[in-house]
């Protein structure tokens, strides 16, 4: 679900760049994003594709003991050309 929603910042494609970022997320209970931070990056413009695609995306919480509960994530973007 996530790669169908990163979108290649349009002046990254046109200069050929390349990267990845990669991207803290707290994921609440629920499955849904509530804090977002860039943790490392290839290149600053990559990170607001990257941060907007993970916000809209939804993922399985953690489960403690049986019971979902909220956590941090790290999740790897990748921006490739083809």
């Amino acid at each position: 679900d996530l790669k169908k929603r990163v979108v290649y910042p349009p002046i990254a494609r046109s200069s050929g760049l390349e990267g990845s970022v990669t991207v803290g997320v707290y994921v609440t209970k629920t499955g849904k994003v509530d804090k977002v931070q860039i943790i490392q990056s290839d290149n600053a413009i990559f990170d607001a594709a990257a941060m907007k695609a993970v916000r809209e995306t939804v993922y399985a919480p953690a489960i403690q003991n049986g019971t979902p509960v909220g956590s941090w994530m790290r999740i790897p973007v990748k921006f490739r050309l083809r």
